[in-house]
């Protein structure tokens, strides 16, 4: 026995190791070495990653692949809208547009005042390594296109009496007084005039922006860089938190639900627009979209929005190293799906958020199913000096032309062949996702998408084909650059 115990040899750790990671460490190190010996910069990150998306779609379970990528039905659309020329339009439009590489998972609905869907088409994967077909009723964080339903939510509470516009937020929220902002009031908040565009922690922890209650706290303590009321400068986060420390005073309640009393119950979209992801989805993981930042633009349109791929591609990571919170691979993450930062993370489906917008157009009376007719006019009259700068548009969303009203942008459409002006509102997110109302036409539009743009055209070639089909004229902040037909 001593015999075999001497001959025995020692197991080194490594060997404990599962040999998948030993692999990946030694080639990683291989790559390293090379990289420093040429003295050049090579993403060896970024190709293992490439395999490794191919690894992870290739084992998804049998049956779960699409086995079409247009989804041309929803079960909510009627018989004669299944058959429209919007919807056929629609149809064609993210057929091409997959079929030439410029999307990867799309989801796109027109809905009527009284909810009713006059068309909705998805197309494309859940994401990049998930080739799970988007659905209608599929998840997509849209960024900022989420701050409607949330200035929508305050502008009921407004109307409920339970507290005034021109009233400062101190009013009801004591320690948001602080630092001389006893003078803001709640319009100059959802006009973006707070002063706290700017307003971030100088140690950003996630754990610490992804407690609302904590965030809360932060901007009541805030010093703003400029006097409330005097100057618009674009709150891309701050607008949520804001807002959602004067609701929980007002309401006692976590801004998240009030928002679903206030507007997604109302609307019965509970299900389909939400702030925080319920525990369910993130478990089963069957309806959540995944983002991804475009790279560059497919073979087959070359240059797009008169940039090379290689500025593309910089843009894009320019945003998202440049804006704390707003990096897609932050929100794939299961904890931030499942918090709650207002202006940046709701989830939702395209046709929820074209049946919100629906919500504020007006019926026979002047209200709408959210908003009284006075409420309605408010929301449509700008405020001074409320347009985004070009720095801002191109970091933030995409509409550089838009002026804002309470909480929403104010667009000018204009009826075909004639000078009639229709004004509409709306908010876009980062990346592309859209949504807008043209009261006075009775309808509400969405665009989803989980490719992120840093100029969002890919989402303005289908809103192009609704807007011709409604026969009105966009602004130019919602005109695609090219907005020609992509090869077949």
């Amino acid at each position: 026995s001593e015999a075999v115990k001497g001959t025995m040899r020692k197991r080194r750790p490594v060997e404990a190791w599962p040999s998948e990671l030993v692999f990946f460490l030694r080639v990683t190190g291989l790559l390293k070495g090379l990289a420093s010996s040429l003295d050049v910069s090579i993403d060896y990150l970024g190709m293992m990653a490439i395999a490794a998306k191919r690894t992870i779609r290739d084992s998804a379970l049998a049956g779960c692949n699409a086995e079409s990528l247009l989804l041309t039905r929803d079960a909510s659309l009627t018989e004669s809208s299944a058959k429209s020329r919007l919807q056929g339009r629609i149809e064609s439009a993210l057929s091409r547009l997959h079929r030439a590489g410029d999307v990867l998972g799309m989801q796109v609905s027109v809905a009527r005042s009284d909810g009713t869907l006059l068309a909705s088409a998805c197309c494309g994967e859940l994401g990049s390594a998930d080739p799970r077909p988007v659905q209608p009723d599929s998840l997509f964080c849209v960024f900022s296109a989420g701050k409607a339903p949330c200035a929508a939510t305050v502008l009921r509470l407004v109307e409920q009496g339970k507290m005034e516009l021109n009233a400062p937020v101190a009013d009801y929220w004591p320690e948001f007084g602080m630092e001389g902002k006893d003078r803001c009031t709640v319009d100059h908040v959802l006009r973006h005039r707070a002063g706290l565009a700017s307003a971030l922690p100088t140690k950003l922890f996630l754990e610490n922006l992804l407690s609302l209650k904590c965030m809360e706290d932060f901007v009541a303590e805030a010093r703003p860089e400029s006097t409330p009321g005097t100057q618009f400068s674009y709150h891309y986060l701050t607008f949520g938190w804001i807002l959602a420390g004067l609701v929980r005073k007002v309401e006692l309640a976590e801004f998240g639900d009030v928002l679903r009393a206030q507007v997604s119950a109302p609307l019965g979209l509970e299900s389909e627009m939400m702030l925080g992801v319920p525990q369910e989805d993130l478990d089963t993981n069957e309806r959540l979209a995944h983002l991804e930042l475009r790279a560059s633009p497919s073979a087959s349109t070359g240059t797009r929005n008169g940039q090379s791929s290689g500025e593309n591609s910089q843009r894009a990571s320019e945003v998202s190293k440049t804006i704390p919170l707003l990096s897609p691979a932050l929100f794939n993450m299961r904890r931030i799906r499942s918090a709650c930062v207002p202006a940046a993370n709701m989830h939702c489906s395209a046709r929820a958020l074209a049946r919100f917008y629906a919500g504020l157009a007006p019926g026979p009376s002047g209200a709408s199913t959210l908003l009284g007719a006075e409420m309605l006019q408010a929301l449509q009259l700008a405020g001074e000096d409320t347009a985004l700068s070009s720095s801002e548009s191109s970091s933030y969303d995409s509409n550089p032309s838009s002026q804002f009203g309470l909480g929403m942008k104010l667009f000018n459409f204009y009826m075909k062949h004639s000078e009639q002006a229709l004004p509409g509102v709306g908010h876009a997110g980062l990346g592309g996702s859209v949504g807008l109302c043209i009261p006075e036409l009775g309808v509400g539009i969405a665009v989803t998408t989980n490719r992120l743009e840093a100029s969002g055209n890919t989402p303005k070639i289908v809103l192009a084909e609704i807007f011709d089909e409604l026969g009105v004229s966009p602004p130019p902040g919602l005109r695609p650059v090219q907005a020609q037909a992509v090869s077949l």
